[in-house]
């Protein structure tokens, strides 16, 4: 077979479900076909974990906060959120410093990379916009270039369109998470015949886990709590604020409810929301039957602990890691009916969709689940079969390698 190729894998992002889908997928490529490299933009937390695994990592470290580029968010009816509107001088001002400031240094930095490490192919994790230093540093260096979309992003009309329109033509394949990311994308005008829809992976027998002696103290949740748990990072289109609505209702219902919220902010509007959240608890009269967490990595077992996972994004969320994982834990989830979530749950059958922001209709579904806790459970069964029949590890890796070998023969 001869010597693996090497897939050079660009981290932009220093936390969130876009790297541990990608630590997933490494994990299960076949090392006699491909070996991975890992490029960080910044520190990250995950590093260490990459490289217990055996994957050699650079860290870019060009002096931007992880925040310089934000993140792409969910498309919404209001446009993209925490970009406001400018006139097309001012985004073509904006864009051009950019790519002086920020790209072009990068993508010098990655083209070192590519020759040290003797690239094949550079594998850009989440979006084009994000990733454009990535795929300056291949067409540079002269390299395939493949792009794995895991997150939403509503364009304007504007040079930030067209650039990302011109860099999406020399990339040789697109991975889209879901049929949702995919259409939001449809306005660069991707070439046919190079875009995949792939689920993300999931390694199911990571959720096979029993509730850790302690963990409840350790968390200070009181003595048969009958908890709901919502993960995700605290920031204001996750919709930690429906959900805690929604348990005030729930609360009436069930007095032994509780709201456990896993997850933190990661920016200052983040942070900002973070303390609108505590101010929202006190407000409700519902303090004794929150539980903040925090962000924490024992998710399975934090899930193991739930009776209930709920998942309550207001913009569309492009994929709903969280939703997989809740199933996979054999829980009952209850999503926001918008973005990849249902294309994830079947509605009645392995969860439960509502309308998203509807804390009223969520807090009905919760108390539901609640007060039958054998429907609840078989739900929560059901859900676990549907995983392990759909995301499984090895498929994702065997997929995304055969795009690997069609790119490399072209």
């Amino acid at each position: 077979m001869g010597q693996p190729k090497t897939i050079l894998f660009v981290q932009q992002y220093p936390d969130g479900g876009t790297i541990t889908g990608l630590l997933d997928l490494i994990r299960g490529l076949d090392p006699q076909r491909y070996r991975a490299v890992v490029s960080f933009r910044t520190a990250s937390a995950f590093v260490a974990e990459f490289e217990a695994a055996g994957v050699p990592t650079v860290v870019l470290d060009d002096g931007l906060a992880p925040g310089a580029v934000a993140p792409a968010q969910p498309a919404s009816s209001d446009g993209e959120p925490g970009r406001p509107a400018q006139t097309g001088w001012r985004v073509a001002r904006r864009e051009v410093r950019r790519l002086l400031r920020r790209d072009l240094p990068s993508a010098r930095k990655l083209r070192e990379v590519i020759g040290a490490h003797g690239v094949d192919i550079v594998y850009a994790n989440n979006d084009i916009i994000s990733n454009r230093d990535a795929l300056l540093a291949g067409l540079l260096a002269r390299k395939p270039l493949m792009v794995h979309v895991r997150g939403m992003h509503r364009y304007r009309p504007d040079a930030q369109m067209w650039i990302d329109r011109l860099l999406a033509r020399r990339v040789s394949r697109f991975v889209f998470m879901s049929r949702a990311i995919s259409a939001s994308y449809d306005v660069l005008k991707i070439p046919p015949g190079r875009s995949t829809v792939l689920d993300d992976p999931f390694h199911a027998a990571d959720y096979d886990v029993a509730v850790p002696p302690g963990l409840a103290g350790e968390l200070g949740l009181p003595p048969g709590a009958r908890v709901v748990i919502h993960i995700g990072r605290i920031i204001p289109w996750k919709g930690q604020d429906v959900f805690l609505r929604a348990m005030a209702d729930v609360v009436r219902a069930e007095p032994s409810a509780v709201a456990l919220v896993v997850g933190s902010s990661t920016n200052a509007n983040g942070e900002r929301f973070q303390a609108e959240l505590e101010t929202l608890v006190a407000e409700l009269g519902i303090g004794a039957n929150v539980v903040f967490a925090g962000s924490r990595r024992d998710i399975p077992e934090l899930i193991a602990l739930a009776e209930v996972v709920v998942h309550s994004s207001t913009d569309p969320e492009p994929f709903g890691r969280v939703v997989v994982e809740g199933m996979a834990g054999a829980r009952p989830v209850i999503g926001a009916d918008a973005g990849g979530v249902p294309e994830i749950i079947d509605d009645g059958v392995t969860g439960v969709l509502v309308p998203p922001g509807d804390a009223a209709r969520l807090g009905t579904a919760i108390t539901a689940l609640l007060a039958d806790p054998v429907a609840a459970r078989a739900m929560g069964e059901r859900a676990r079969t549907a995983v392990d029949a759909r995301f499984t590890l090895e498929a994702h890796a065997d997929a995304v390698q055969a795009l690997c070998d069609e790119v490399l023969a072209r």
